[in-house]
């Protein structure tokens, strides 16, 4: 396929994706859908095209050497924005909030495009921070609104939709710049992105709008010192806290060393069209890599190894270009950081929060999400700052991004001991989500599985054993783990034994029937009905002491058809004839566990 082709192959792939999943979507849903996907795609059409334009403008005017500022004024800001939630004019109270957000962005950007002519070198420096911190104003909110609107089983069905028109809208906005810088100067694509911003505020207003408003809150903001306090004490998010900082580290130097490289060997005149391609050619292969790459690279490689895959190509990137220094490997540099940071980089940060308890998740996600990624920006700006005082020789970045792409995988390789931990511990304590989420294991994953087995921690084995069935792998559990101590541990494993039929297991099983705990027997008879049922083992198991053995066996007679309802009738008569509530349980259990009920 040509490259001229891949734009249309992707609008091809996006609209089938589209068309397979309005079948997931109900008809009281369509609006809401609708409305997102609009103000998605719209939103990022305009900021592709902002982005181009502050790029092209910036470096025809302004040494690249000032790119750090502007970096360090935008964590800047969005810390600030983080800690205080900016709202909206009370005399817009009747309209969506996103529309009034999406208004304003049009409103300024279009101002903008107005001063440019007149101003002096400090509208870039603005217009530079305005499309960073546009972002900060506008997406959180935007997703924040989802939230609130869908319950977490609609968002598992519609985000992947909705989210769709990011994809589309960050291509269609490429594009348009690229054929708008060919024709105009970068100036007026100011203007286009203002246009764009104003049309897609029509989104939000398809948008049902909730019987009673929320309060409206005036601070809103996050704690960052008592999360920071929160995000210390835990070993695990500590080090995720850590990866992401040094990973936004590399990155803004890539982008620093990319844009460096660009300003000295491409004219000022080009610098529009050549912003304009490049973004478009990321877009597109960062779709590709999306839909075809991403799941089978954390299938085959698991969630460390395939985070730990960006950072490599990174710092063979930066060497390269140390070694070489031509434009070509600056490209083959960015293009690594811009096509795999938003796709395989972006789905892998979000599954290392997977394991966690929801109520944590979402504390450690708001913290990392700021810190680590605007702390890092601010950082790396700092570090760049002091690097131009006394070079600027796009050599010497390189070599700093190639030590941070360094301790980015490090970090990467090192948090894998702790991911599968974590993991444990939450499926311990029976997060039903977490199990529901967890991706596909890789083979590490698994030989540390199966060592939890020999764990002295029963909560801990019973997670492995649910995880290891759960990730289709079953057959990997050795039947001598119904030998364990623990009867809790013996009894699950049964149970997960019978509904995966494990007929090799059978021979222990058979072994358990004088097991002096009344729990494993009843779970052996369970077994037993479902793998290889047998009437004289069952109507022998009649006479068991135990009421939940003598219940299982009812329950397995009459579920084989061995027992005629006058019989069955008389032997439960025998089984409840004292009336107990233990009793009556112990039955109920035996017909709720029947395999074959």
């Amino acid at each position: 396929m040509s490259v001229a082709r891949l734009p249309v192959a992707a609008a091809d792939w996006l609209s089938v994706r589209l068309l397979n999943s309005l079948g997931r979507i109900r008809p009281d849903e369509r609006r809401d859908v609708a409305g997102a996907f609009v103000t998605l795609l719209g939103f990022m059409a305009g900021h592709a095209l902002l982005e181009t334009a502050r790029d092209a403008l910036f470096l025809a005017t302004i040494p690249a050497s000032q790119l750090p500022w502007v970096y360090l004024t935008i964590a800047l800001v969005a810390l600030l924005l983080a800690q205080r939630r900016v709202t909206v004019p009370e005399r817009f109270a009747g309209w969506h909030e996103l529309t009034t957000w999406l208004v304003i962005a049009g409103l300024v950007t279009f101002l903008f495009w107005l001063l440019i002519p007149v101003a002096g070198s400090w509208i870039y420096y603005a217009l530079y921070t305005w499309s960073g911190v546009l972002a900060t104003l506008v997406v959180v909110r935007f997703w924040t609104v989802l939230g609130n609107r869908f319950t977490v089983t609609q968002a598992k069905r519609l985000f992947a939709v909705i989210g769709t028109g990011s994809v589309a809208g960050a291509i269609a906005g490429s594009a348009f710049a690229r054929v708008m810088t060919g024709l105009l100067p970068a100036r007026h694509v100011v203007a286009a992105a203002a246009v764009v911003f104003c049309v897609s505020a029509v989104g939000p207003r398809m948008l049902r709008r909730d019987p009673v408003a929320p309060p409206r809150d005036e601070k809103g903001g996050l704690d960052l010192a008592r999360l920071g306090q929160f995000i210390w004490q835990r070993p695990y998010l500590r080090r995720v806290a850590v990866l992401i900082l040094v990973a936004t580290v590399t990155v803004t130097l890539v982008d620093f060393v990319f844009k460096l490289k660009v300003s000295r060997v491409v004219s000022d005149e080009e610098l529009g069209a050549f912003f304009a391609s490049v973004y478009l050619s990321l877009n597109v292969l960062s779709l590709v890599v999306q839909v075809f790459v991403v799941g089978w690279l954390f299938r085959r490689l698991g969630v460390n190894f395939a985070l730990a895959l960006v950072p490599m190509l990174v710092l063979l990137g930066a060497t390269g270009f140390v070694l070489g220094g031509s434009l070509l490997f600056v490209l083959l540099l960015k293009g690594t950081d811009g096509t795999l940071r938003h796709s395989l980089n972006r789905t892998g940060t979000e599954l290392l929060f997977v394991p966690l308890a929801v109520e944590v998740r979402g504390r450690a996600k708001a913290f990392v999400d700021v810190i680590g990624q605007r702390g890092g920006q601010a950082l790396a700006s700092l570090l760049i700052l002091v690097t131009v005082s006394v070079t600027t020789r796009e050599i010497v970045f390189a070599v700093g991004a190639a030590l941070a792409a360094a301790a980015w995988l490090y970090l990467a390789i090192d948090l894998r001991r702790y991911y599968l931990d974590v993991f444990l511990e939450t499926l311990a304590n029976e997060i039903t989500e977490t199990r529901i989420q967890f991706p596909a294991l890789d083979m590490v994953s698994f030989e540390t599985l199966v060592r939890t087995l020999n764990s002295t921690d029963d909560r801990k084995v019973i997670a492995a054993l649910d995880l290891l069935v759960s990730q289709g792998k079953a057959r990997v559990i050795p039947g001598l783990i119904l030998y364990h101590p623990s009867t809790s541990v013996v009894v699950r494993a049964l149970d997960l034994f019978t509904r995966t039929a494990r007929e090799d297991c059978l021979p222990i099983v058979e072994r358990l029937g004088n097991h002096p705990d009344p729990q494993v027997r009843a779970a052996g008879l369970r077994f037993r009905s479902a793998v290889n049922p047998d009437e004289s083992v069952l109507r022998a198991a009649l006479s068991d002491p135990s009421t939940a053995v003598r219940s299982t066996a009812l329950v397995g007679l009459v579920a084989g058809g061995w027992l005629a309802r006058a019989e069955a009738m008389v032997t439960l008569a025998d089984i409840t004839r004292g009336g107990t509530s233990e009793e009556l349980v112990a039955l109920g259990r035996a017909i709720r566990l029947q395999p074959n009920s």
